[in-house]
């Protein structure tokens, strides 16, 4: 009962009854608790005694441990520390007016819990990657060793050729492919932007379009009650939104899909769902079910259908609903005369697309007026820009189109038509090269290149005054085979062979150059090896050819 006891002291929980802590297996669980709470206290550092209070370093109360010197300095240093940033935030904010909407820069934390916090050992996978970095280390040397001392033995030639079953600078040897953090190509085309929105400096909107799949996740994970109540949530959520219409754009989830590795290593569930009706109860918490690719086609098939229901009428009010999955589009407008929902099918919205990235951007093409775009994806960033790159800077000049992304503290927007102006004052067709840039080093489909990201190719191609990898990255896009000769000069200059045309030469370079020179002594020295030959570098070149004529083909 004294843990009872305690427990109403401090708050914990409301008085019961004394018959139920009298039960046998209460008073055990309660014993065991006033067991582990008395341990606690007892091995705990006494800071008001011996050794306490003549250390000269911090203490741990719950370990006795003393802190690190870079811990000690940054908790004595808190109060000067928070001081002299609040003096810098004021001082920023009297000089730039929108200083106070920007995100501030997250503060590293030094405390007893980092200290203590686990160190992450190396996975059985982990020490199987450093034992086949190793046995290619020695054999690339052996090639090397052999190259030198054997006049017959022609290295070059070898590397013109695979000498792996997959080629490892596009792939992880499982087969996987090599993946690089789109986000980050996202930002850095934020930056070229020169006028920053805020919520209260948008234009007038005439229409929104929303991401289905960013709707359901942003909802579905805090939503509570039947699917009924849910689609009820959410309708009123997309009616709030900006402009007169809205556009609601769900994927469309096909067992058989190019996107079907990238789902894979995803970890995407295939489970069968089903949403018999508005009164069933989710099961499973929304992080779980948004995990199961048939369940993400369920909420868009169950939300066309209930919001045809005339009770919803009074939900859409004067909004204008558009919602599109799997190829078919219904317009939803409320007539309040006779009080029900009209749908309608308007033929020019009506299309055949997988994916809600070019699903977005066909129904840019095809309305008008100032636009919002409700999406994160960095696919969708890049599409538009593509798009508006094809335009005249008069018709881009005619409309506004502007993303809404993030979330929570981290929710901005990007001015898509000054990014594409931008981007065109650096270079003429730079953004209209986006999308090929983007498949070449790596999208939902493509590989990109190991350890090479996206940033430093687009600096590359906007320091290239002669225009020739802006030329090869379009070349993806067209209706003809692409520019292999550009493109493999782009790659040596990824690699950094700048003056060569040719992989199979900027590959031999490369291999003696992080292979070293082969000394007398120590001829098996540590080394490193890339593999790119020019028979896969080609057929990669028709993969990424192959991404943006589907990228163009949706935009029309």
């Amino acid at each position: 009962m004294s843990v009872s006891e305690l427990r109403n002291l401090l708050g914990m929980e409301s008085g019961e009854h004394p018959a139920k802590q009298l039960c046998p297996g209460r008073i055990k669980k309660d014993n065991s608790a006033m067991s582990a709470l008395t341990d606690t206290v007892t091995n705990a550092c006494d800071p008001f005694t011996n050794p306490a209070t003549e250390s000269n370093k911090l203490l741990n109360i719950a370990t006795g441990k003393s802190a690190s010197d870079g811990t000690q300095v940054y908790l004595l240093k808190a109060l000067q520390r928070g001081h002299e940033k609040h003096q810098k935030f004021q001082n920023e904010c009297a000089e730039d007016n929108q200083r106070f909407l920007k995100p501030i820069s997250r503060t590293t934390v030094e405390n007893f819990v980092k200290e203590n916090r686990k160190k992450k050992k190396k996975t059985s996978m982990a020490v199987a990657k450093v034992a086949a970095e190793n046995s290619r280390d020695v054999f690339g040397r052996i090639l090397l060793v052999a190259s030198e001392t054997i006049p017959s033995f022609d290295l070059k030639h070898i590397l013109f050729f695979p000498v792996t079953d997959v080629p490892l600078c596009l792939a992880h040897s499982d087969g996987s492919l090599v993946k690089t953090q789109k986000s980050e190509f996202m930002k850095t085309l934020e930056t070229r932007q020169t006028e920053l929105l805020t919520r209260t400096s948008l234009p007038v909107i005439d229409a929104t379009l929303i991401d289905g799949g960013l709707l359901l996740h942003t909802e579905l994970l805090f939503a509570k009650g039947t699917y009924g109540n849910i689609a009820r949530h959410i309708l009123s959520k997309v009616c709030a939104c900006r402009g007169k219409a809205i556009h609601v754009l769900f994927d469309k989830y096909n067992d058989s899909s190019i996107k079907q590795v990238e789902r894979t290593r995803r970890g995407t569930d295939g489970t069968p769902f089903v949403i018999a009706g508005p009164e069933q109860l989710p099961k499973q918490s929304g992080s779980q079910l948004l995990k199961n690719g048939n369940f993400k086609d369920e909420p868009a098939r169950f939300l066309l259908r209930k919001w045809t229901k005339d009770h919803y009428g009074f939900i859409i009010g004067q909004k204008t609903i558009y919602a599109f999955y799997g190829g078919h589009c219904v317009k939803l407008t409320h007539d309040s005369m006779i009080g029900s929902v009209l749908a309608e099918e308007p033929e020019n919205l009506q299309g055949d697309h997988e994916e809600a990235d070019t699903l977005i951007a066909f129904h840019v093409a095809s309305i008008g007026g100032n636009i919002l775009i409700r999406a994160s994806d960095t696919d969708v960033l890049v599409i538009l820009l593509g798009m508006l790159g094809t335009q005249s800077e008069t018709e881009r000049s005619s409309r506004r189109l502007i993303m809404d992304c993030g979330a929570g503290n981290n929710r901005r927007y990007i001015d898509i038509s000054n990014l594409a102006d931008e981007l065109e004052k650096k270079s003429i067709g730079l953004a209209a090269a986006l999308p090929g840039l983007h498949a070449f080093t790596g999208c939902d489909f493509t590989s990109s290149f190991y350890r090479k990201g996206k940033v430093r190719q687009l600096a590359m191609m906007e320091e290239d005054d002669s225009g020739r990898y802006l030329q090869a990255v379009r070349s993806l896009m067209s209706q003809q085979p692409p520019d292999e000769v550009g493109l493999s000069s782009l790659v040596c200059a990824m690699y950094g062979q700048k003056k060569l045309m040719n992989v199979n030469e900027a590959r031999y370079i490369i291999f003696q150059r992080m292979n070293g020179k082969v000394k007398e002594d120590d001829p098996l020295g540590n080394v490193k090896n890339i593999d790119c030959d020019p028979s896969t570098m080609y057929e990669h070149f028709e993969n990424e050819n192959q991404a943006g004529k589907l990228c163009r083909y949706h935009l029309g």
